[in-house]
């Protein structure tokens, strides 16, 4: 027999020192507040039961977030207040918003399309003509790692939106579990193309909004939605 459960769409903010902790790591943490907040979430059966939760999209060590997402599962008809969490999470880890989602709404993991992020090194000031030469390419040919192996790939299908605004160099490429484009793949390949060198851990990166789409068509500016936006699907 199907559960029914009390779901919640949480977004948080990991910023600071956090973003040097691991996406196992911070699993735990979220596991532990939640013990600790004594909060009704529900678990898993069998053996060994878990609390039931799922990132909408793990981001990747070194960089931080003002918008990740936590779906989280509740035992049904018990009042509780999520933003008791945050009097047990570290500093750099914060909850900025809830919203409930009813049991018909798709998995959020799975409903990831897009994400924005805003990028930060010395020189960015100066690209402005190459990212309109890279937003005027048909293909964009770079090597990729696979699991097994490395790989020649297009990433011009990935790239959505790419500008200089003000302090910072934004971009807004594919993401999720069909497509996925690594932010540091197209700053190296940005970098490359205006002659810079510049060590990893010298760009900042931070991660924004994460975007869907209302339909099963590609994604798309244009049928653009944010994530929290699937609780009214």
């Amino acid at each position: 027999m199907n559960r029914e459960y009390d779901r919640r769409l949480i977004k948080f903010e990991k910023v600071d020192k956090m973003r040097f902790i691991g996406h196992l790591d911070l699993l735990r943490i979220f596991q532990g507040a939640i013990r600790r907040a004594n909060l009704p979430i529900a678990y898993s059966s069998g053996f060994n039961p878990h609390q039931k939760m799922a990132f909408a999209l793990p981001l990747p060590l070194g960089m931080q977030s003002t918008c990740e997402y936590l779906e989280l599962f509740f035992e049904k008809n018990i009042p509780f207040n999520l933003f008791d969490l945050n009097d047990f999470l570290p500093s750099g880890l914060r909850i900025l918003e809830c919203y409930e989602i009813s049991q018909k709404t798709p998995n959020p993991s799975g409903a990831v399309k897009a994400a924005e992020y805003n990028v930060i090194f010395d020189g960015m000031q100066n690209s402005a003509p190459y990212l309109q030469e890279i937003l005027d390419s048909s293909q964009i040919i770079v090597l990729k790692k696979t699991k097994k192996s490395t790989k020649e790939t297009d990433i011009r299908p990935d790239i959505f939106m790419l500008k200089y605004i003000e302090t910072s160099l934004y971009m807004r490429i594919s993401a999720g579990s069909s497509r996925n484009l690594n932010p540091m793949i197209l700053a190296n390949y940005i970098l490359a193309k205006m002659g810079l060198t510049i060590f990893e851990h010298e760009i900042s990166i931070t991660r924004g909004n994460l975007f869907t789409t209302a339909t099963t068509s590609e994604y798309s500016v244009d049928n653009s939605l944010l994530l929290w936006q699937i609780k009214d699907f």
